[in-house]
């Protein structure tokens, strides 16, 4: 059996596993002040806000960690995929154990993911979301966080301070397929080394380079309009209302 602080230790992996998210926490978009802008009748499938895609990456990967904790021993553990949280904590630890800390260690990191999107002193840091032509700089940011995360959690057992951090970075690696044009050059996949030291982004579109033309009207839904050829990862502010019309309809790798 691995330890009760599981929540820490398994969560590590989900850096790797990119998920897309457009808002810190649900909206209410039948709000009549915004609900022309964000087309609720054209929202045809579940929405996701950054803490919900959290949430349910952090419950899968919790599930898939647990399964292979005991792969190849003499233990058995049923867990069923569509298990939530508590029953996943359970179906492991046995049906008496209480899984108070182990939900509040989960809640602790979407909650920092959604205070990276909201909070007044990150949400206009580009950096930490991956746009205003900041990617590199994003990547960067990725990369000296994961190295902190392991070392807070190795060598400190500083468990809080490690959630706060994955919230953080999960956080930047949802914004990442949000925010650029990744998947309108029909990525269906993750792009692999986003965030890990030593791996260097390549294909970078920089400041003038152009990676879409104009829409025509400019203010209505842009379709097919992303120029091909080698890949060009950048914020495009020319289409920000038509990603903003269908982002509900997102739900990218780790949410499917």
């Amino acid at each position: 059996m691995v330890t009760p602080l599981v929540a820490v230790v398994a969560v590590l992996a989900a850096v790797l596993q990119p998920s897309g998210a457009f808002l810190p926490t649900s909206l209410n978009y039948s709000d009549p002040a915004v609900e022309d802008f964000f087309c609720p009748s054209q929202m045809s499938e579940n929405t996701w806000d950054h803490k919900a895609i959290t949430r349910e990456a952090l419950r899968r990967e919790v599930r898939r960690f647990l399964l292979e904790s005991v792969s190849g021993t003499n233990v058995t553990v049923i867990i069923p995929e569509d298990a939530s949280l508590t029953q996943i904590f359970r179906a492991y630890y046995g049906p008496t154990a209480s899984p108070t800390r182990f939900i509040k260690a989960v809640n602790s990191i979407t909650w920092s993911n959604a205070m990276t999107e909201a909070a007044g002193h990150l949400r206009f840091q580009t950096a930490y979301h991956m746009d205003g032509e900041s990617l590199l700089k994003g990547h960067e940011l990725l990369q000296g966080r994961y190295q902190e995360l392991v070392g807070s959690v190795v060598m400190d057992q500083a468990y809080p301070f490690a959630r706060e951090l994955l919230g953080t970075s999960l956080n930047g690696i949802q914004d990442f397929y949000s925010q650029t044009t990744w998947v309108e050059l029909g990525r269906d996949g993750i792009l692999e080394g986003l965030g890990l030291p030593g791996v260097n982004l390549k294909d970078v579109a920089g400041p003038s380079d152009p990676v879409c033309t104009s829409c025509d009207p400019p203010m209505e839904e842009c379709k097919d309009n992303v120029i091909p050829g080698s890949l060009k990862l950048q914020y495009n502010t020319q289409r920000r209302r038509s990603v903003l019309k269908r982002q509900f309809n997102y739900s990218e790798a780790g949410v499917s």
